[in-house]
């Protein structure tokens, strides 16, 4: 008892023999690996708990692979806290708070927006701050339980576990060994797509093989989290050289726009905006809001876009329309784009978004897409309020700087992001108290509200856009507009009102991942455009993923665009949808491998797509 005292007792200064100092030591090693271990399982249990129960937390601690994976990132931290601090209630605090912290955070994301948590959010932390403070997140119990045994755990080291290393060269070489590991481990392990693709993890029958969400969150929280940072440094493709990539690129034509078939072009990316018209069986509307886009689509070219995304993640699908790339990667460098080509054919290109240009890096990404002049919150559309500028009062500006910019005859083409109908939308009471949308009969008040609140937002956009055509139809010049959704809307936390509608998002079928990706889109031309492409522009435009949405415009002006549309006309030919999840769609059929022709032109094309990206500029 004596020994266990002097190992234990609380003064660091107590003389001890060679022996029990290491003893102290590995007591104190196991410890931390343990405490360790028991601060990454709970994390874990509540970096998921939003969207799924025990049952996952289960079937990850009882993987001993997907375990490791998970837990090696926390042991690191805390390794790293001990080699700089010497003291192992530290080393604790090093790992436990960012962790536990992180945990949290998941949580509340996926809560509110059944997006998880990923390594390019952390980046974006004070917009996610901004975004984050419009839903009403409360701690969860078992946070709480968290906070108590991290508060716990740190406690029991200052009292019990005092062993430290005097001997700084050897921290100082352990601390050298563990940054090199961990590298190495980050390089073979945390960044490798066959051994992601290995640890599928379809822990019960609700979970999809089709679903990010269900893909990511199986596989626990630290592993897919340190995976994703890959997205922020994307790796070139096997086999890749610029050279190579460059001359493949040129085999493909790049056609100028003969100056008598010009027309100028707006193209607008609607916040959340969905037609849950085409949900016949489910949705029987006491006042329609969707009555103009419904006569709009019967006079356009329309259809049905399969993005990457849903409920949030907005940059992806507008980078996948103006870069014509299948994933929205956040550009910190100049890059080539459909704004450049357009501007090479004499066009001014302009963006415009009501919300400020921080806003996941907007103003810098589109300096570097090549636009001529982009417009935010803080220069052209500040309300005087915290709200954001309603679609009555941003699209109008639109069609002001239509007039501005071809006032001379300069061609114009213009992009534009709406922020009004982002999510979440009051749970308590009406936005709008002389509609009702969506009767009260079979549905719970929460859903009642939501419903009817986002529908309130939807008549809104409805009625601008039906000025804004209008506008458009009267101002002698020819136009193409271009209307699509970036994503399903937010629509109770964890998808409350999906499942209470009984929206399939679970199972894995087909139907389940268009419910869960799709979205509209719409392609109208007024007459004087008509005349001039010698296209009605009307009729049903097909599905496809928005990587695709220019090329369909493109093609349906009859201009051959450059040469990348080549390439994507091309790709299109063997598969419409190209997820970023790795879901492909041929002959109709979804699928995550291509094989034969499919799959040579899509290695081809990935390089074609790398050097574009990062290659040309």
């Amino acid at each position: 008892m004596e020994r266990i005292r002097r190992i234990f007792r609380y003064s660091d200064k107590a003389a001890l023999t060679s022996g029990e100092r290491w003893l102290r030591a590995a007591l104190a090693a196991v410890y931390l690996l343990l405490a360790s271990l028991l601060i990454g399982v709970a994390a874990l249990a509540v970096s998921n708990s939003a969207l799924y129960g025990e049952r996952l937390l289960l079937s990850i601690v009882t993987n001993p692979r997907l375990l490791a994976l998970n837990i090696l990132p926390v042991l690191a931290l805390t390794a790293l806290g001990w080699c700089l601090s010497n003291r192992a209630w530290v080393a604790l605090l090093v790992s436990g708070v960012p962790v536990t912290a992180l945990g949290f955070v998941s949580c509340f994301k996926l809560t509110a927006r059944n997006d998880p948590l990923l390594a390019s959010d952390i980046v974006y932390v004070t917009d996610a701050a901004g975004i984050a403070s419009k839903y009403d997140l409360a701690f969860t119990p078992l946070m709480w339980l968290s906070l108590v045994l991290l508060a716990a755990l740190v406690a029991a080291a200052a009292l019990f576990f005092k062993a430290r290393c005097r001997r700084w060269p050897l921290r100082l070489a352990a601390l050298a060994v563990l940054c090199v590991l961990s590298v190495l481990a980050w390089r073979a392990w945390y960044t490798d797509a066959e051994i992601y693709t290995s640890t599928e993890n379809l822990y019960y029958d609700d979970m999809s093989t089709w679903n990010a969400t269900d893909q990511y969150c199986g596989r626990g929280f630290f592993y897919p989290l340190l995976y994703s940072t890959a997205d922020m440094f994307p790796d070139k493709p096997d086999g890749y050289d610029a050279e190579e990539a460059a001359a493949a690129l040129a085999e493909y034509e790049t056609e100028d726009i003969p100056d008598d078939k010009k027309v100028n072009f707006v193209s607008i990316m609607l916040e959340a905006y969905f037609d849950f018209s085409e949900y016949e069986d489910i949705f029987t509307f006491e006042t329609d809001p969707y009555e103009f886009w419904n006569e709009l689509q019967s006079e356009s070219v329309s259809g049905e876009l399969v993005t990457n995304i849903f409920a949030g993640g907005t940059l992806d699908t507008e980078l996948c329309y103006i870069t014509g790339e299948t994933w929205g990667y956040s550009f910190r460098s100049a890059t080539d784009s459909y704004a450049r080509w357009f501007s090479s054919q004499g066009y001014y290109t302009e963006y415009c978004h009501p919300s400020y240009n921080w806003f996941y890096n907007r103003q810098n990404i589109y300096d570097y897409l090549g636009f001529d002049s982009y417009r935010f919150r803080e220069d052209s559309f500040d309300t005087g309020t915290e709200y954001m500028m309603y679609d009555d009062l941003f699209l109008p500006r639109i069609a002001g700087y239509f007039t501005r910019a071809t006032k001379d005859g300069t061609p114009y083409f213009n992009f534009s992001v709406t922020y009004q109908n982002h999510g979440p939308y009051d749970t308590t009471y009406l936005y709008d108290t002389e509609n009702e949308y969506i009767s009260h009969d079979g549905i719970s008040d929460e859903s009642y509200y939501i419903l009817n609140n986002y529908f309130w937002g939807i008549k809104k956009t409805d009625e601008a856009l039906q000025t804004l055509v209008e506008f458009f139809e009267t101002c002698g010049k020819p136009v193409v507009l271009v209307l699509f959704g970036d994503h399903k809307p937010w629509l109770g936390y964890s998808n409350s009102v999906y499942q209470e509608l009984g929206i399939d998002f679970g199972s894995d079928t087909d139907e389940s991942y268009y419910n869960y990706y799709n979205t509209r889109y719409i392609i109208w031309a007024n007459d004087e455009a008509k005349a001039v492409l010698g296209n009605d522009f009307c009729g049903d435009g097909g599905s496809f993923s928005p990587n695709y949405l220019m090329m369909k415009v493109l093609d349906l002006c009859g201009y051959s665009g450059d040469s990348y549309t080549g390439v994507l006309r091309e790709m299109y030919n063997y598969t419409d949808v190209i997820n970023s999840n790795g879901t492909f769609r041929v002959d109709g059929e979804l699928t995550d491998t291509l094989s034969g022709a499919a799959a040579e032109l899509y290695t081809r094309f990935t390089k074609i797509q790398y050097y574009r990206m990062f290659g040309t500029y």
